[in-house]
């Protein structure tokens, strides 16, 4: 059954955005990072140049993210931020093209944020994010989940973050949240689903035919009753993402259980089995915007980052911030 969503359904929908953006915190600041290269001097000598140009873009000095979690705040120049947001947010063996589209929609999220904070007496705008709030990755957190490919990794994520230097999308003159996900269950959503406005009309439907043959399309996953509660009445779109379910007869969005139960896409459902649900889920993410697999398949087709925007987003321009 398909129907227009709830408002309390795109407030979730909206925070799942939100918490599939960032994660935990930068263990070191930049400056930290760049004196521990140039101490080692078996680091890549490229990583140290990268470094450096992206610590002298002129905005660095006028956008900071201050990153906050579990007692830590740290405060970091919002490129180097990236860094860590990237790494976090994406398979960084993916193409570089596409890892620099996935760097625009980062950028795009934390500009419209930037817009909405009041500057200081030198003209300087900062924002705060927690744990919760959005995917970030510490320096540490690298190192540990890429070993011997650390240097390779981290390189490959600065390249893609000064490559785009100061670029985000804009609709309707305002910077985009910039949605993503991991892989669509065959074709992307259409943004009315989540507004009757036209804010996130910049949301189209891509065809993303060729995720259905990936080995790794479907998973199923069990869990217990006790853990769920009863389950009945699930409303879902014309592509199987389910808008809300029935659990203990209370009515909750679909984006909350998938969150609660750790499944790996909205787009499920599910079969009794003596005192469980078996869940088979499509996909990976809320579906909306940036497919980050098929977006991988057409960098390896040699499709530019502006070209892969561009098939899933509409009537964006590409911005540069001042």
């Amino acid at each position: 059954m398909k129907r227009k969503p709830d408002i309390g359904w795109v407030k979730d929908v909206v925070a799942v955005a939100v918490f599939l953006f960032l994660f935990p915190y930068f263990a070191i600041s930049f400056k930290q990072q760049k004196e521990d290269l140039l101490k080692d001097e078996t680091k890549d000598t490229e990583l140290q140049i990268c470094y450096e140009q992206i610590s002298e873009l002129p905005h660095n000095e006028n956008y900071f993210v201050v990153w906050e979690d579990d007692g830590t705040r740290l405060k970091l120049p919002i490129e180097n931020f990236l860094i860590g947001a990237l790494a976090a947010s994406i398979p960084v063996t993916y193409e570089e093209e596409v890892l620099r589209a996935q760097v625009i929609l980062l950028r795009s999220t934390v500009c419209g944020l930037f817009e909405e904070a009041e500057a200081d007496m030198r003209g300087v705008k900062t924002i705060t994010l927690k744990d919760g709030e959005g995917n970030f990755w510490t320096d540490r957190h690298m190192q540990s989940a890429w070993g011997e490919n650390y240097d390779e990794n981290l390189k490959k994520c600065t390249i893609a973050v000064l490559d785009t230097q100061g670029i985000y999308l804009a609709y309707a003159g305002k910077p985009v949240e910039g949605y993503y996900h991991g892989m669509s269950a065959g074709r992307t959503r259409d943004g009315k689903e989540l507004s009757e406005e036209e804010l996130l009309n910049y949301l189209k439907v891509a065809e993303c035919t060729e995720n259905l043959s990936d080995q790794s399309f479907v998973t199923e996953m069990e869990v217990k009753k006790e853990e769920t509660g009863k389950l009945e009445e699930d409303q879902r779109t014309e592509d199987g993402y389910v808008i809300s379910v029935k659990r203990d007869g209370r009515q909750i969005s679909g984006e909350l259980l998938r969150e609660e139960l750790g499944l790996a896409s909205s787009n499920f459902s599910w079969r009794e089995e003596n005192n469980s649900y078996i869940f088979s889920v499509k996909g990976f993410g809320h579906g909306f915007g940036l497919d980050q697999y098929y977006g991988n398949i057409l960098a390896a087709e040699g499709k530019e980052y502006k070209e892969i925007i561009n098939y899933f987003f509409a009537d964006v321009t590409f911005q540069k911030m001042e």
